[in-house]
């Protein structure tokens, strides 16, 4: 071989070298980037993983969540049913105690016949009321007159304001019944059989102020 043909190959030979020697740092090199990459990704996929599995369990709570605040909103409406059904009942009851109220309020008034009579009569007056009181020397009881009434009209120890149709007005007590007295009579007690023949049988209106003993 001559020396130009040797020096050739020998060039070529040392190309061929140097080229497959880059090839293989380049393939290295790649390598080792590819493997940094993968080592990346494996990172990220991890990284990803693990916020999934956050995800997940922060919506399982949030489940929960909305699962309590239903219940707690049921419960809540269930309550308001409760109140609104004892405030419409304490509306009822209300309304019940102010009729009541004005009916207790509101004094009983009676249209009623009256006549008189007096503490010794020949009917069998004996100066003594039913309820025991003495009238043998007066007609009064606490400064109010005194009257007989059917105690199923007005009971005994009943005060009453007594209106006549002749516009007359007095305050009275039941302290006696008398066998004529029934329904919606009322015998007035006066002092003398004159003066009860004077008063006669008169109309009158009767307001009921203290029923019985109160």
């Amino acid at each position: 071989m001559s020396m130009k043909r040797k020096l050739i190959a020998t060039g070529v030979i040392a190309t061929l070298t140097i080229t497959q020697g880059y090839s293989i740092h380049t393939i290295n090199t790649y390598k080792t980037e590819l493997d940094k990459r993968e080592k990346i990704n494996y990172n990220l996929e991890d990284k990803v993983n693990t916020l999934s599995l956050n995800v997940a369990k922060l919506q399982d709570e949030l489940d929960d969540e909305i699962n309590t605040t239903k219940k707690l909103n049921e419960d809540l409406d269930s309550k308001n049913d409760k109140i609104k059904k004892q405030e419409s009942q304490i509306s009822k009851l209300e309304k019940e105690l102010k009729i009541a109220k004005e009916k207790e309020e509101s004094p009983r008034k009676l249209n009623m016949t009256v006549t008189a009579y007096q503490p010794f009569c020949t009917e069998g007056c004996i100066g003594i009321t039913k309820t025991g009181y003495n009238i043998s020397n007066t007609v009064y009881y606490q400064g109010m007159r005194i009257i007989a009434s059917d105690p199923t009209i007005i009971p005994l120890y009943s005060i009453v304001k007594i209106k006549l149709n002749n516009g007359d007005e007095f305050k009275a007590i039941s302290l006696d019944t008398g066998g004529a007295i029934n329904n919606f009579v009322i015998d007035y007690l006066v002092a003398s059989q004159q003066e009860a023949i004077n008063f006669g049988r008169q109309k009158a209106t009767v307001t009921i102020i203290r029923e019985g003993k109160g």
